[in-house]
């Protein structure tokens, strides 16, 4: 199970338009919506953090749904339009696009439309894992046309919409009953729920409280997953050989020393030490091996 914004499309989302609705210019709006964006880091706050230029008196941050603050006397909420209290303004960004409302004291002020964009690296990526048999899903909480729009264009069959950081963890659960364990790859606060309650929890990124969380932290993004699961299923082999080969140690000197083949100071040493170095090596070999290949 894997998030969008900032995991597959690794964040890359840029200002594409901005669109005044009251007193305010465009420049003014990317000022103090961006200003508010700081106190977040769901990868659309931080896309439009960059054009912050006031400080912060007061924010408070709603996970999934946007903060609210006060800047320069004036009461300002971003994030989803039913956050912030929209209407009727669909229309007014692309269906590919992210939308973040803003409302300066109670009013409407304007939309920040934002486009991302998924490297071609990840494609590549996703549609590796596919072939080798693994189930990829989408969980966002992104709308149904831009999610299916990166799904279709990612080769990813299976993907869910409009998800609260409740609805994540719920889909877990559901997930695990219907194919067995799961992982979860996700990047922000908004997936630390769904992290917690996966059999493996994958953060990207290195946002302290997704880290501690999670199991593995991918520092590369999710370029670096196909290496981790190589090298797992590498230690995983790994471990069971070793454990086959103490077991056989073990066995083979018990057995010499009941026959009165060995002395037992050879018992000892061979059997017990001797086994567990011989495992320790068998693992590091095989790892090291896996680094060197790739």
């Amino acid at each position: 199970m894997v998030d969008k914004t900032g995991t597959l499309t690794l964040g890359k989302l840029r200002v594409s338009k901005v669109i005044p609705l009251g007193n305010f210019n465009e420049k003014e709006i990317l000022e103090l919506a961006g200003s508010v964006a700081r106190a977040s880091n769901h990868p659309l706050s931080r896309a439009i953090s960059t054009y912050g230029t006031y400080t912060i008196s007061y924010a408070e941050e709603y996970p999934g749904k946007g903060v609210k603050a006060t800047v320069n006397d004036y009461n300002i909420v971003i994030g989803s339009k039913d956050f912030v209290g929209y209407n009727d303004n669909d229309l007014l960004c692309k269906a590919n696009e992210r939308c973040v409302y803003i409302s300066i004291n109670d009013k409407p002020a304007g939309i920040i439309c934002l486009t991302e964009e998924v490297d071609e690296g990840i494609r590549r990526i996703v549609r590796e894992l596919i072939s080798k048999g693994y189930r990829i899903i989408i969980a966002s909480g992104d709308s149904i046309e831009r999610v299916k729009a990166i799904a279709e264009y990612l080769g990813i069959k299976e993907y869910h919409s409009s998800l609260k950081p409740d609805d994540k963890k719920k889909l877990v659960h559901n997930l695990r009953k219907k194919y067995g364990l799961v992982a979860m790859v996700g990047d922000g606060v908004n997936d630390i729920e769904a992290l917690a309650s996966a059999d493996v929890g994958i953060a990207v990124g290195s946002l302290s409280v997704v880290a501690n969380i999670s199991n593995i932290v991918l520092t590369r993004g999710f370029y670096s997953l196909p290496f981790v699961i190589g090298f797992s299923k590498r230690y995983y082999k790994a471990l069971i050989l070793a454990i086959a080969l103490a077991l056989i140690v073990k066995l083979g000197t018990m057995m010499s020393g009941l026959m009165g083949l060995l002395p037992l100071w050879a018992i000892v040493g061979v059997g017990d030490d001797g086994s567990t170095l011989l495992s320790f090596l068998l693992i590091i070999s095989l790892v090291l091996g896996y680094f060197r290949r790739d």
